[in-house]
């Protein structure tokens, strides 16, 4: 049987709320508005998978979503 140990990391590699951070070699490195559209997709694929999800357990889906990111709202159809 084999010990599972935490990996230790350096103090440059945790931030000031000590959460631990990638190297900077391993970031992302690409212009504001690619990391926006990156993050924008992973929010769009999670709710398309929370759908898929529902709908292979045969539970009702939701057949409109709005959501909107600048207000945090998320706005489902009325006519269900």
């Amino acid at each position: 049987m084999q010990s599972t140990q935490a990996p230790v990391h350096s103090e440059q590699q945790r931030c000031r709320s000590g959460v631990l951070r990638r190297p900077t070699e391993e970031a992302y490195a690409g212009p504001c508005t690619a990391k926006t559209t990156i993050y924008c997709a992973n929010i769009a694929a999670g709710l398309m998978l929370a759908q898929f999800t529902r709908h292979l357990r045969q539970l009702p889906v939701e057949p409109d979503i709005q959501l909107n990111l600048l207000a945090c709202e998320l706005n489902l159809a009325a006519g269900r």
